[in-house]
């Protein structure tokens, strides 16, 4: 791993907010297993999720997974960018299901 410089610290050291929004979707694409086997543990996922918003990406840097900064910048943007959509496509159903479009749909899934 290259030395960082302050601003690339700072960035590694701030809160992670696609971790808030799919812990274990961001776990498994960081491939930290063991904590993702930690999140399904009841109790000790939501200590293990605060952890993680606020030290994920400063794990992930350690664990030497990325050879450079750009790779792993590179990487968190493309992460960034399915949360995003992951948010609007939930988003879109809630509507749709508060709405009644949905209703049909949903009852077919289920019966």
């Amino acid at each position: 791993m290259a030395e960082l410089n302050s601003e690339q610290k700072q960035y590694i050291e701030h809160w992670s907010p696609e971790v808030a929004l799919g812990t274990i979707i961001w776990t498994i694409g960081h491939k930290q297993w063991l904590y993702t086997l930690l999140l399904l543990v009841p109790g000790v996922n939501f200590f293990l999720w605060l952890f993680l918003i606020f030290k994920g990406r400063k794990k992930v840097w350690e664990s030497g997974r990325y050879l450079t900064f750009e790779a792993f910048k590179t990487f968190e943007a493309f992460k960034d960018r399915e949360d995003k959509l992951r948010i609007v496509v939930i988003t879109i159903v809630i509507i749709l299901i508060l709405l009644g479009i949905l209703e049909v749909v949903v009852d077919f899934w289920i019966v």
